[in-house]
């Protein structure tokens, strides 16, 4: 091939077609337009963009820390049940760790345990009060700190528990999902709707650092404030901190901060109105 027919090749694909045959080309990611010709229809296939690269995204959340973090391990002294090690306080400061380290393959059998026990009352009695004293109880083992009245709907999945903190008059519906490898933090008074995520765990997003780490993960804590609500199947992903007075609509995406008394929604979740309330004047 010679080197204008390379250059055309790498700019345009034509694909043409006999009169009569009219199956639409399948080019993949592509979008194309057929000609009206009377005797030949073809389509001009452009090439696709290429996405530059980029060292750090999501307002670099996602590169690890190479300190350990004091604050971190600060606010985990006043947890319980918490698995310490240098892999532990190297994965709740936002640095590379094992999660193949003895003290957290521990604690995550320790959680499997407790959140095991916990949802095996799916199908005990909902209206016994028993039942919620037990459910109860469970949770003030699995968590690292709880409030008063915290009530939650099995099933439940967590990673640690240890490293979460939940406020008074906690509640959360079916199939709440934290990966708490980092901390979290939960005011009081939030109500979380069914099938809701929240995530602590990062990876590289980069290929070739996420070979040469394999095995590797690192986390960004994420904070929930006072009087909030999270939609059904919100997923709430690593770093962010939500202010109080928030409502995250269902669904949304949380990959940024949420400034306190903001309704957002979407994905990624956008700030689309204030959640104050409007006082009018008679």
């Amino acid at each position: 091939m010679d080197d204008l027919s390379t250059h055309l090749f790498g700019q345009l694909t034509l694909v043409i077609t006999r009169l009569g045959h009219r199956s639409k080309a399948q080019v993949a990611g592509s979008r194309y337009k057929m000609s009206t010709d009377s005797s030949w229809s073809f389509a001009v296939v452009h090439p696709l963009p290429r996405s530059s690269r980029q060292k750090v995204t999501r307002e670099g959340n996602m590169i690890p820390r190479t300190e350990t973090d004091d604050e971190s391990i600060r606010k985990a002294r006043g947890l319980q049940g918490v698995c310490w090690g240098q892999e532990y306080e190297r994965m709740i400061g936002g640095m590379l760790y094992t999660p193949l380290a003895p003290e957290l393959i521990e604690g995550r059998s320790r959680a499997r345990q407790l959140t095991g026990e916990f949802n095996a009352s799916l199908y005990g009695d909902v209206a016994s009060e028993k039942t919620s004293q037990q459910r109860e109880e469970v949770l003030k083992k699995l968590f690292g700190r709880t409030g008063r009245s915290i009530y939650i709907e099995p099933p439940l999945f967590v990673d640690y528990g240890c490293n979460i903190s939940v406020g008074e008059s906690f509640y959360a519906n079916f199939h709440l999902t934290i990966l708490d490898c980092g901390l979290v933090s939960i005011g009081n008074n939030v109500e979380i709707g069914p099938n809701v995520s929240i995530i602590t765990s990062e990876h590289h997003t980069m290929i070739e650092e996420r070979r040469a780490n394999r095995g590797f993960e690192f986390t960004r804590s994420v904070v929930i404030g006072d009087d909030c609500w999270v939609g059904a199947g919100a997923i709430i992903l690593a770093g962010v901190t939500i202010g109080s007075g928030c409502s995250i609509g269902a669904g949304s995406v949380v990959k940024s901060d949420i400034p306190a008394l903001s309704i957002a929604v979407g994905v990624p979740a956008r700030v689309i109105r204030s959640a104050k309330q409007e006082t009018t004047v008679d």
